[in-house]
Order: structure tokens, then sequence, then C-alpha cells
């Protein structure tokens, strides 16, 4: 999280503030604070992509498998169906930005 160690695939970072030590004092480090406002958030709408839903319930079905393998889980695929329910009810409690 810190980024104190290479990409151990190889990959180059794109992190745009990688060597400022000054945020490294910052309680939010590795973390950048959201933008307070309208300029900042259109900033930051410019580099957000919106991924589907299906993708989303997919993600936190996999969160919650052992290991994060599902092919690994025992329950994985009968009770799949049902973890992709619970992720859906989780999703929505959660304020739709539209």
């Amino acid at each position: 999280m810190r980024g104190e160690t290479a990409d151990p695939r190889g990959w180059r970072t794109i992190d745009p503030d990688e060597g400022e030590e000054e945020r490294e004092d910052d309680p939010a480090y590795p973390f950048v604070v959201p933008p307070v406002d309208d300029a900042g958030a259109a900033e930051w709408r410019g580099r957000l992509r919106e991924i589907p839903l299906s993708a989303v319930v997919r993600l936190l079905v996999l969160l919650a498998t052992i290991d994060l393998d599902v092919s690994r889980d025992p329950r994985s695929p009968a009770q799949r169906a049902e973890m992709e329910g619970h992720a859906r009810v989780i999703l929505a409690r959660s304020p739709n930005p539209r």
C-alpha cells in the first residue's frame, strides 16, 4: 500500500506524485484525499471509468471466497447464484449517484 517496493510484475507506476516525500506525512497516504470543490470533482471525473454492475457483483463474490480463488471454494458453483444475490443486496444499500 505504501509503494515501498517495486511492482513484482515489473509494471510501471501511474502514480503522478511518486517520489513526493512530503505526502508521506499525510494521514491519507497512499490515498489521495477526495476533492471538496467543483473544479477538483470535475478533474476526478475525467479520470474515472464506470464499471458494470455485474463486474462489481463478481468482485464482491470473489472477496467472499476462500483465498480469493472461486475455483477453490467448495460452495462454488452450487452457491454462486446465492452469493451473487447477497452481493446485490449489499450493493442496493449504497446510493446510486445517477
